[in-house]
């Protein structure tokens, strides 16, 4: 290196001819080397490469090869197919996956585990969803969606559709027949769950691409019209009355939900600089909490649709919740962001912006012998709920308002150590995405018609009312 290096300082002319031919063939290469260069080969080029001799179509049929090939392409560590049956080689695996969903590479077998969870999960706890939950579209299917709405969805959007062409429900088929259809129990059959308050009901239902491509069409007549450098939105999820709905950016795959006005959306989950698969990880944050229980199945009724069990997006595990046990009675306070109800405010009128929030509070009174357990000396075997007071307070604990009545909701729930909860809803509104709650219920020892002791205060421990990062 220095006589080179000398040479070129120099300036003399250097001998570029090799000194010694180089005589190495494809067969000299040894198989584990053969393996490392192949790892770096499509499907399909390996399968072009098992064509060359008997030896490679041998070395090509090596398991830790396609496993190392489906890691890399479809993001699988198991050997699962599309259909979420098991496979009996990593090679039938790739082949499985690439036939109907190379397109979309690691984003289907995300979709493929999203799907299994969720159709597990409702076929256990809720059958009636289960059973709505339609098979997947084709691909022809898609693209007919896509030419009847002029554009392309994106990605992450139409693999959703590749495992689940969303939901089939009775009153949807009852309102494709007449305007005014007579409220069906299937209006709360939203897989993606609701709540009630007073007279408003949300349950929130997948839409299957046919009504997609019907109701995208009309939210872009009315909302979002089509506009020269804006991504249109595609129209996923609504409930019945489309008081709430759910849109995704046809570009960015971003989840958005639209605010009172239908105009103004939130975003439904947080965007990642750099990536187009929001939809894909709403889904997924959605099947994880199925998952983990967070939501009650309860019996809902309201507005006069018939009782039926749905799930509730009342969350115990959410920021914000809070519980708290006061002489025996256990309080327990779930908070939830309402998006239709919310607005923005204008540069005029800001005072006009309000967070719309709903919560859930539920009774119990411990049993005997837990309130022995947790050192009453003289538990409570009935207590009955006389009145509540609330104060309501900003992020930074200035009061915005004091709320005092009798009862809750008009009700007052006698409650019976160790026996049934008693729950109710209701909302408040602030303007900004931040705030708190807590106050005292006052309960008569027995019944307000026949106490057996004083009255005493149980306390509502402080919970949030947060606009989330994920919104469901």
């Amino acid at each position: 290196m220095a006589e080179l290096a000398s040479d070129v300082a120099m300036g003399e002319p250097i001998d570029l001819e090799p000194r010694e031919p180089f005589d190495t063939r494809v067969g000299d290469v040894g198989p584990n080397c053969l393996l490392v260069i192949f790892g770096f080969l499509s499907g399909r080029e390996c399968g072009v490469a098992s064509c060359v001799s008997g030896s490679w179509r041998l070395l090509l049929r090596d398991e830790y090869l396609w496993s190392a090939l489906c890691r890399r392409d479809f993001g699988l560590d198991q050997r699962v197919l599309p259909d979420g049956s098991g496979s009996s080689s990593w090679r039938a695996t790739y082949a499985q996956w690439s036939s109907g969903y190379a397109a979309y590479g690691i984003l289907a077998p995300r979709a493929q585990r999203i799907w299994s969870l969720i159709r597990y999960w409702t076929a256990r706890h809720l059958p009636d969803v289960a059973q709505s939950l339609r098979p997947g579209a084709s691909e022809a299917d898609l693209a007919a969606a896509e030419a009847a709405l002029g554009f392309p969805l994106p990605p992450a959007l139409r693999v959703q559709y590749r495992f689940c062409d969303g939901q089939h429900l009775q009153m949807d088929s009852a309102l494709d027949s007449a305007a005014h259809a007579p409220l069906h129990a299937s209006m709360l059959h939203g897989l993606l769950g609701g709540y009630v308050y007073y007279d408003h009901v949300v349950s929130t239902r997948l839409l299957p691409l046919h009504r997609l491509v019907r109701w995208t069409k009309q939210l872009q007549a009315h909302a979002f019209p089509p506009t020269e450098g804006v991504a249109p939105m595609v129209l996923m999820a609504a409930s019945f009355s489309f008081n709430k709905i759910f849109v995704v950016d046809a570009e960015s795959a971003a989840v958005k939900v639209c605010l009172q006005d239908k105009r103004c959306t939130l975003d439904a989950v947080p965007q990642i600089v750099g990536q187009v698969d929001g939809v894909m990880r709403w889904l997924e944050e959605f099947a994880s909490r199925l998952l983990a229980m967070r939501y009650r199945i309860i019996a809902e009724n309201g507005a006069g649709v018939p009782a039926t069990l749905s799930l509730s997006l009342f969350d115990t595990a959410q920021p914000g919740a809070a519980e708290a046990i006061t002489h025996g009675v256990r309080v327990t306070a779930m908070p939830l962001f309402v998006p239709e109800h919310s607005r923005r405010g204008t540069a005029e009128a800001p005072a006009l912006q309000r967070y719309f929030f709903a919560y859930s509070i539920r009774f119990s009174l411990l049993s005997v012998a837990d309130q022995k357990a947790a050192g009453i000396k003289k538990p409570i075997k009935f207590a009955q709920l006389k009145s509540r007071h609330w104060v309501i307070r900003n992020s930074t604990g200035e009061v915005l308002d004091y709320v005092s009545g009798e009862g809750v909701v008009g009700q007052f729930p006698l409650l019976k150590a160790g026996g049934g909860d008693f729950s109710y809803s209701s909302c408040t509104n602030q303007t900004e995405p931040e705030g708190y709650m807590e106050g005292t219920f006052k309960f008569s020892h027995g019944s307000t018609a026949h106490p057996t002791g004083a009255d005493f205060d149980v306390k509502c421990p402080r919970f949030g009312l947060i606009k989330p990062p994920f919104i469901f």
